[in-house]
């Protein structure tokens, strides 16, 4: 018969739902951040930029623009404008690991987030100035602001990481904050489609509505959220974090890059896809996204860089070759891939949680989040240029099979990169070394 567990058993239990409530501020703040920003650059950003592509061709039927009535003239251009938005987004990403990442072990976690919301609603406000302007160039530029300034959800991870003690514990804190972030994404999806159904052809209230809400977010944040323990050091150097990264977390980090980008080359291109090949209108593939997030936040909860990969690859294959001849597969198979890339962020977040101590924990976080960009963009600018929405079933999906091909890749790095554990005699042998070190040795 099974001994109930003890008093101190459970306390040591690292809890999903204990964790959740030590960290609702955190996640709280993660989940309304992510939201905003998911809605301006991934739930609704093809479509606005759809709505700034130009041409000659003129017709009654909605195509998206207001200037263009070519259809798969606007969803291929459409799709490449999406491609440099998010290129403008990993451009943001570099700026900030560089000049505002620094400041979250030096400045504190707190202070850190505040301004991030406060730059968010910044190119927020560009944004929908853009849009009520129909410029490409500002677009771009207020991608770049946004990202620039996109340091909360690394304090977030830090703060996560700071409650709890540096073991496998941490898995749970992060995912607490992984899956707020997941559920700020589907939140994102969930509002993209109330607009999406309306086809517009002017973004801007919307933008300005969500640079309100980044505001009143910096306001709460700031009464919510802990406060900041004084600097250890007035001032950090950002490469210190890097090479915390590269020298502790190196294959979790390649295998984020690698996995995002394989997800985002057929993923990126899934609106214009689904409009050419399944016929389903952007308000219904809206929908789509918002199960394809869910995924990815229930995927968070989870920690696999090799079963990560694996679920990516099968994903996209089988988006790519079942659902134009059985369209109702699109609501279950963007999923799989979504759960797959929230598996592998976690895990490689909470190998950095573990393997970087916590004055570097902000900036080698920031790192990790920038990589995961990085691979977004890569995936994202190769995706389009393997799109033809014109094409039969086998080459429109190249995409969503090219990118299969580079998760899979990834999962066989992985094996074969695998740490070999210690056998018994090698484990004996390491602690037979321990107790004969000497202990002042360094």
């Amino acid at each position: 018969m099974c001994r109930p567990p003890t008093q101190d058993e459970i306390a040591n239990e690292p809890s999903l739902a204990r964790t959740f409530w030590r960290l609702r501020a955190v996640a709280l703040v993660a989940c309304c951040d992510e939201a905003l920003f998911s809605f301006a650059t991934g739930a609704t950003h093809y479509p606005y930029l759809r709505t700034l592509v130009r041409c000659h061709a003129r017709s009654s039927s909605f195509s998206g623009s207001a200037r263009c009535g070519d259809a798969d003239v606007v969803l291929q251009r459409g799709a490449r404008l999406g491609g440099w938005a998010t290129f403008a987004v990993v451009v943001g990403n570099v700026l900030c690991v560089l000049l505002w990442a620094p400041r979250i072990d030096s400045l504190g976690r707190r202070h850190t987030i505040i301004r991030s919301l406060g730059g968010l609603a910044l190119g927020l406000l560009a944004l929908a100035g853009a849009a009520q302007l129909d410029s490409v160039a500002l677009s771009l530029g207020a991608y770049v602001v946004m990202a620039a300034t996109s340091a909360t959800q690394a304090a977030a991870a830090a703060l996560a990481s700071d409650s709890i003690e540096k073991d496998a514990r941490q898995r749970t804190a992060l995912a607490v904050v992984g899956g707020a972030r997941g559920a700020g994404t589907v939140v994102a999806a969930a509002a993209g489609y109330f607009v999406l159904r309306r086809d517009l052809e002017d973004y801007a209230i919307p933008y300005a509505a969500c640079a309100a809400l980044a505001l009143i977010g910096a306001a709460l944040a700031r009464g919510a959220l802990p406060e900041d323990a004084p600097p250890q050091q007035t001032e950090r150097d950002w490469r210190r974090g890097a090479r915390a990264l590269v020298s502790n977390c190196h294959r979790a980090a390649a295998a984020l890059s690698i996995t995002t980008a394989a997800y985002y080359a057929g993923f990126s291109i899934l609106s214009s896809w689904g409009i050419s090949q399944l016929g389903l209108a952007q308000a219904t593939l809206s929908l789509v996204v918002l199960v394809q997030y869910a995924g990815m936040a229930l995927g968070a909860l989870a920690a696999s860089l090799v079963g990560g990969a694996i679920a990516v690859a099968g994903g996209l294959v089988a988006t790519g070759l079942a659902a134009p001849r059985a369209p109702l597969l699109v609501w279950a198979l963007p999923p799989i891939a979504g759960v797959g890339l929230g598996a592998a962020s976690t895990a490689a977040s909470t190998e950095v949680g573990i393997g970087v101590e916590q004055e570097d924990q902000g900036q080698a976080q920031a790192v990790l989040l920038l990589l995961g960009y990085v691979g977004a963009a890569l995936g994202c600018l190769l995706g389009p240029r393997l799109y033809a929405p014109e094409a039969s079933v086998l080459r429109a999906s190249l995409p969503f099979l090219v990118g299969a091909g580079v998760a899979v890749a990834t999962a066989l790095g992985l094996i074969a990169t695998a740490p070999r554990s210690a056998g018994p005699l090698e484990e004996t042998l390491l602690d037979e070394d321990s107790e004969e070190a000497d202990p002042g040795e360094v």
